[in-house]
Formats: C-alpha cells, structure tokens, sequence
C-alpha cells in the first residue's frame, strides 16, 4: 500500500526537476517543448491540489499531532527549495522577451507555482499548529459538563447517519 506523502513526494519530485530544467533555459523551449511543458504543468499542479485535499480530509477525521509532524514538516521543508527556483524562473521569465508558446508556459508555470504555495503554506500552518503544546486540561469546564450531563442539560454527541 503507498504511503500517505507518496504522491505529494512525487509531485515535489518532478516540480524540481522541472524548475531545474527551465532554470535559465524557459526561453528556449520549442513549440513542441512549450506543448509538453503545459501539459506537465497542468498534471502537477492537479497534483498538489489532490494532495492539499487529501490531506485536508486526513486533517478533518482527526490524526495525531506528532504523527500528522512526523509526516508532513519534510514534506514542506523539501517544498522550499523548489518554490525558490520556481520564483526565480518565473521573474526571470517575465523580464526577458519570448515567444507566445513560451509565454503560456510562463503563464501555466506560475499557476502550478500558486498551488505549490498554497500547499505549502497551508502545511506550513498546519504544521506549526500541531507542534504547539496542549493546552491544559480545564477541570473546571469538565465538571461543569459533567454535572450538566448527569441533569440532563447535555446529550452525549451522535453522528448522523451519511446518506
């Protein structure tokens, strides 16, 4: 069974070899080369976007925050590095004139950038929060539900049933 992190592992795998290749190179692509390097664009950036849900879901059916830690701070340090290089494409892209192909590659590339920084932001936060220590425990507020339970102030939680 693949691992959780596979998938975004492969999606931050291929964008850096990606950035790595346009690095300095973007303007030279042929129409041919500008065809592919839109589709590619457009795989990953699905790509990221799948994982950030994915991940979302995992986040909103609860995990552990040592785990959730543990699975995910790599994956947003590894982000890093390939955002750099992609920034760096994509300003150095913009100031140089280049063909219309070239163009909307310029163009795709930037918007697989923004997903990539959506990505990792959102992980970045989310990692952070699950680094935070818990808070203590307010005995106070759990005898107060305590004894609102036991009167018959509270009903314990029911999830309904999915249709």
């Amino acid at each position: 069974m693949a691992t959780p992190t596979m998938f975004p592992d492969l999606a931050v795998g291929f964008a850096e070899k990606m950035a790595n290749t346009f690095d300095g190179r973007i303007k030279e692509l042929s129409p041919d080369q500008a065809s592919i390097a839109i589709r590619a664009c457009a795989f990953l950036q699905d790509l990221f976007a799948q994982a950030r849900r994915s991940i979302e879901e995992e986040l909103s059916q609860g995990v552990e925050a040592g785990a959730f830690v543990a699975k995910y701070e790599r994956l947003a340090s590894d982000l890093e590095p390939v955002l750099t290089t992609t920034q760096r494409v994509v300003t150095e892209a913009r100031t140089i004139p280049h063909s219309e192909p070239v163009e909307q590659v310029v163009s795709s590339y930037r918007a697989l950038m923004d997903e990539m920084l959506s990505l990792h932001g959102f992980l970045a936060q989310a990692v952070a929060k699950a680094k935070l220590p818990a808070r203590p425990v307010d005995w106070k507020r759990v005898q107060e539900a305590e004894t609102a339970y036991a009167s018959g102030e509270t009903k314990p939680f029911q999830r309904s049933p999915r249709s």
